[in-house]
């Protein structure tokens, strides 16, 4: 790491002595610069901090600043920025960047400074009339990231327009920038933009008038000071054909990422700032003292919608209070966090939201209709991934002419799939080829992969018998029938196993009223919902639940009623954070209370699961 800093400290030493040096290039006879009002700062955070910014523009002003700030755009936001300079003179800009991609942005800006009250006369004794002069531009730009493996590259471009109108005359020109930022190394980022890379030109009456080219160096560093205090210094140095070179510092104290204080000094003098930032929205305020008059700087941020990071920051909360209110909140955090993984297909990650939501708020049916659909999808999409694979060995081995193969792999799509056309028509065209050789190999090798199926099948029915799993012997013993119906070792199986399940819910029944009689109504139910899970229509132990819940009279008071749910989200809170003899505990006293709870009872079985 150590190394690749030390490149890039030469590589901006270096420019910084080329900048320092004098440039021959092509001028203008005007004392000023061509294109100025797009050298004048934009934003109030950037006329706070100075050229620096450059290297940390991570708003809709970066089309300006330094395009290659554009990706680090995180979310839609719309910018509004307005100076006032001097003698009547305002400088605005209005940007709206979105994102396209997690690498790729794009913004499009519009940029304006005006200036009213002039006199002109026509001749020496008319009386004066005024006229305005206003400079304006449209930008576009697109900025990328380009990860690599120690550090990142953001790279950018601006299109722009430009319009210049003094009284009644007007032209226009095109041009365009670009721009990089490297980093962040070791807390360091650098930021180098050149500015007419493309370079307007404009016809004034009778000239045609040329921007100059520009570029600037730019870096800060980074540094947590406390816990909650964050601080950030920059330098950055620009110079223009023609032009000496500025020089200008600046800094940025945060707190909480919510109040931000800021200076810097440049060329126009020393600068100062606040920002403010709530939610989506941040308004910060700037002014530069400059020898004539201070130059005031107000901008508006409005972002939309929320980030992954920001979701996973207010899930590592948890639940503030121990409240149905709260809990409510952060389910609808987990909701979002669920659509975020879902647009971006990771359907595993959007089903675990949702369930995390569902334990939240276990009453909420459009939460649990979400989860059942992001199932069904997750699933959906499974079986289509076994399909392609399948699918695509299956032509493989067909056009390598191994014809046996390919019909195995076909098959198997339709097993996911029985109305799969293309994988019908494969079989159909594989057994015209096959040859009566082929077709009896294929025959045998069905039969015994067949009779190996059941072979395996019958060893585990008998050893689910032997551990008293009656109802699990049964259905394999139910697959082998599937395969060999006459088979006598799977009707043995099965009726050995239907005696054994009788035997047996007797006795676990019996178990079970005789707990629910001495009042542990948890442990009576926890057996007859075992069941109950095998056996959904058994008369005996549906009238066995009956008589537990009948024995369970307690009345719950509002009080009681209370501290449950506040255990239940305690539970939940401790079971979200991966803290599950936390979460047993807070069940253990739920259960105290209300042994029936069905609430707690479901998240009892999703903590059984993690252990």
């Amino acid at each position: 790491m150590r190394k690749e800093l030390a490149v890039i400290a030469n590589i901006y030493l270096y420019a910084c002595l080329w900048i320092l040096s004098p440039l021959t290039c092509n001028t203008t006879e005007e004392g000023g610069i061509p294109g100025s009002f797009l050298i004048q700062p934009v934003g109030a955070r950037g006329n706070a901090i100075g050229e620096g910014y450059s290297s940390m523009a991570d708003d809709s002003t970066a089309v300006l600043w330094n395009p290659a700030g554009i990706s680090m755009i995180s979310k839609p936001e719309l910018y509004i920025s307005r100076s006032w300079l001097f003698e009547d003179t305002e400088h605005s800009f209005l940007g709206f960047s979105y994102p396209l991609k997690k690498s790729i942005g794009i913004t499009g800006g519009w940029i304006n400074q005006s200036s009213e009250g002039y006199e002109k006369r026509t001749n020496p004794f008319d009386s004066p009339t005024t006229f305005s002069i206003s400079n304006d531009a449209i930008l576009l730009g697109l900025g990328s990231k380009i990860p690599l493996k120690k550090f990142q590259i953001n790279a950018g471009i601006t299109l722009k327009t430009v319009r210049h109108i003094i009284d009644d005359y007007s032209d226009s020109g095109f041009g365009a920038d670009a721009g990089l930022i490297i980093g962040p190394l070791q807390n360091f980022s650098f930021g180098l933009s050149v500015h007419n890379v493309l370079k307007p030109k404009i016809l004034l009456v009778s000239r045609e008038v040329v921007y100059p080219s520009g570029i600037c160096f730019s870096s800060h560093y980074t540094q947590k000071i406390f816990k909650d205090i964050k601080a950030i210094g920059s330098i950055g140095v620009s110079k223009y054909e023609n032009q000496g070179a500025r020089f200008s510092f600046g800094g940025e104290l945060s707190y909480t990422d919510t109040a931000f204080l800021r200076f810097g000094k440049t060329e126009n003098g020393f600068s100062s700032g606040i920002g403010l930032k709530m939610g989506n929205y941040v308004l910060d305020y700037s002014a530069i003292f400059h020898e004539l008059s201070p130059i005031h700087t107000i901008s508006l941020t409005t972002r939309f919608g929320i980030t992954a990071d920001e979701l996973e920051d207010l899930i590592k909360e948890g639940i503030k209070k121990f409240d149905r209110e709260s809990a409510s909140k952060l389910a609808g955090v987990y909701v979002q966090q669920a659509e975020v993984f879902y647009k971006d297909k990771k359907y595993i990650q959007a089903v675990k939201a949702l369930e995390n939501a569902v334990l939240l708020e276990p009453f909420n049916k459009e939460i649990s209709n979400k989860l059942k659909s992001f199932k069904q999808e997750m699933d959906r999409n499974l079986n289509l991934g076994m399909i392609e694979k399948n699918r695509s060995l299956a032509i493989e081995y067909f056009e390598s002419g191994d014809y046996i193969t390919s019909r195995q792999y076909w098959q198997s799509v339709l097993e996911i799939d029985p109305e799969n056309s293309q994988a019908k028509e494969y079989i159909e065209k594989i057994d015209m080829k096959m040859t009566e050789m082929e077709k009896e190999h294929l025959k045998r090798q069905a039969e015994e992969e067949l009779s190996k199926k059941v072979a395996l099948l019958r060893e585990e029915a008998t050893g689910l018998l032997k551990s008293e799993k009656y109802s699990q012997a049964i259905l394999k013993a139910k697959k082998i029938l599937t395969i060999s119906p006459d088979n006598k070792e799977a009707l043995s199986i099965i009726s050995i196993a239907e005696n054994g399940i009788k035997l047996s819910i007797e006795k676990r029944l019996k178990e079970a009223l005789s707990l629910c009689e001495k009042k542990d109504i948890k442990e009576g139910l926890k057996i007859i919902e075992s069941i109950l899970k095998d056996f959904p229509d058994n008369k005996e132990a549906n009238e066995g639940a009956n008589f537990c819940k009948i024995s369970w009279k307690v009345e719950i008071s509002p009080q009681d009623q209370k501290k449950i749910e506040q255990l239940y989200y305690m539970a939940v809170d401790s079971y979200l954070k991966g803290k599950y003899k936390d979460t047993q505990k807070y069940i253990d006293e739920i259960y105290k209370i209300d042994p029936l709870n069905e609430n707690t009872k479901n998240l009892e079985e999703k903590l059984k699961k993690v252990k």
